[in-house]
């Protein structure tokens, strides 16, 4: 006869979090087995826009197909790069050029979602890696981007309970929105112009004091914020007062 030892510890089930390399956009029941989906329409449009010069509609009707495809809870991964992409269609600046680092920022602040960072992308890196043979990264030269994600990461977590969107719409390849409202809100502008843009927002209910996450200044903005972005210029600004 065998006994039980009731003082030896139960075994524990560890939650799990699961992840398709599906787009929610093609099949949204991926997200009855699954936390996340990959956004692969995004990533592959956003290419298109870049080397192909096309109108900004089409990124922000992307958008609007996102927004309305599953549950607020339904977890969405957008990314500039990994492992495939890297190996097969090449790096984030070969698909994106000077806007690669505005499509990061991109990924980190908007809302009902999770970014992804691929391996090497602090030094950043340059190079397509061998998908099936050992290539190492070359980890000796300055992290150049390092404080760049730090500060995305840093502040992804801030802002995670700021979950409503407001988009500010611009003739131009502007992209910006706006998250959650009073303090703590986010404004984003993203320049994925080509050219410089010069913009007016009105500040309507929202003026007051805003910091630059990424330059760690302060300032009143009243009536009317300016904005002067460079091509792949990217501006944050968070409502502190």
């Amino acid at each position: 006869e065998r006994h039980l030892d009731m003082a030896q510890p139960t075994k524990k089930t560890k939650t799990l979090f699961w992840l398709a390399e599906s787009d929610p956009l093609e099949n949204t029941d991926y997200y009855h087995a699954f936390d996340a989906c990959y956004n692969w329409t995004w990533m592959h449009q956003t290419e298109d826009f870049y080397k192909h010069h096309q109108d900004k509609n089409i990124l922000d009707s992307i958008l609007n197909r996102y927004e309305h495809t599953g549950k607020k809870t339904d977890i969405k991964l957008w990314f500039t790069a990994n492992h495939d992409e890297n190996s097969w269609n090449g790096t984030e600046f070969e698909k994106y050029g000077v806007h690669a680092k505005a499509l990061s920022v991109f990924s980190f602040i908007y809302p009902h979602s999770v970014p992804l960072i691929y391996c090497g992308q602090e030094i950043p890196n340059h190079k397509r890696l061998h998908f099936f043979d050992k290539d190492e990264i070359i980890w000796d030269e300055e992290l150049q981007l390092q404080s760049f994600y730090q500060t995305l990461i840093l502040n992804r977590k801030r802002f995670a309970t700021n979950d409503s969107i407001e988009y500010i719409f611009s003739e131009k390849k502007l992209l910006a929105f706006r998250r959650g409202n009073g303090i703590g809100s986010v404004i984003v502008f993203l320049n994925l112009d080509n050219e410089i843009i010069h913009f007016n927002y009105n500040m309507g209910n929202e003026a007051g004091i805003y910091i630059n996450i990424f330059l760690s200044s302060s300032e009143k903005i009243d009536a009317v914020l300016e904005i002067n972005l460079k091509p792949g210029d990217y501006l944050v600004l968070e409502k502190i007062d």
